[in-house]
């Protein structure tokens, strides 16, 4: 799947939605609360100009695996935002559950989804996280959900690789296990990767054609740099306040994004 297939604009900009606390946390405000300030952020996304959103639920405290009633809840949410607005909506549920992504849009009309693990064997501040992308990929066929593009991240921030491995091998396993796209970022949330980084992932990538997206650090200052070779950007901190997605952050931003693509 290409991302023309899901998005109108080349080099696609997609803003990162946080969800409120869903069913079975203690914070769950009720499944109306959740979807009111979920659409509220999608909107004001949608009305700047940008071109999809991601929606997850990196919730507090962190759990690896959704609950049935997680699962329930989410798949709720999101078949009403989809429902809702016109932008593609796309999902990521929590940090290691990739398969209840795949899941939730299917069920939902989603149209993507992100997973921060796929190839790469890591340890993070909430243990080691490792996917088997063979039974990943296998679960995707099986729930017939060949229609939801899979966004891979490769080396991703906040973990430290546990194999010696190269970032283009990494890039190269994630594309032959399936990767619709290759996610590449910095060290940490806010941080950019390099723009040499960037090159080398899009060297590996473009010998199947797999597009690379940017999943960090991207704001006014650096996307010029970055929109020249990346092939489109999944943000969040440069476009919030708190937790929240900010209007006239947002605004700015695309204002300046817009500019740099038609010089591009």
């Amino acid at each position: 799947m290409k991302l023309e297939d899901i998005f109108i604009h080349q080099k696609p900009i997609i803003g990162v939605v946080r969800l409120l606390p869903l069913a079975g946390y203690k914070r769950f405000p009720g499944i109306d609360r959740v979807v009111e300030v979920a659409l509220k952020d999608i909107q004001k996304l949608e009305k700047v100009g940008f071109d999809g959103a991601l929606v997850d639920n990196h919730t507090h405290p962190h759990v690896i695996k959704a609950t049935e009633k997680m699962k329930d809840c989410f798949i709720k949410v999101m078949k009403f935002l989809v429902k809702e607005v016109r932008i593609p909506l796309g999902v990521q549920v929590l940090l290691n559950d990739p398969k209840a992504s795949l899941l939730i849009a299917k069920k939902s009309g989603a149209k993507f989804i992100r997973t921060d693990f796929f190839v790469d064997k890591v340890k993070t501040e909430h243990g080691v996280m490792e996917i088997n992308p063979e039974k990943l990929m296998k679960y995707k066929k099986n729930i017939k959900a060949d229609d939801i593009a899979l966004f891979a991240d490769v080396q991703v921030k906040h973990a430290t690789m546990l194999e010696k491995k190269s970032l283009r091998q990494s890039v190269k396993e994630a594309v032959s296990w399936g990767a619709d796209g290759v996610i590449v970022t910095g060290s940490w949330t806010g941080v950019s990767p390099s723009v040499l980084k960037i090159k080398k992932v899009k060297k590996e990538a473009k010998k199947t054609s797999t597009p690379v997206l940017v999943g960090s650090g991207f704001n006014q200052d650096n996307a010029q740099e970055i929109l020249k070779v990346a092939d489109g950007v999944l943000m969040a901190s440069a476009v919030r306040m708190g937790s929240r997605i900010n209007y006239f952050k947002a605004k700015a931003l695309m204002e300046k994004v817009l500019s740099i693509k038609k010089e591009i």
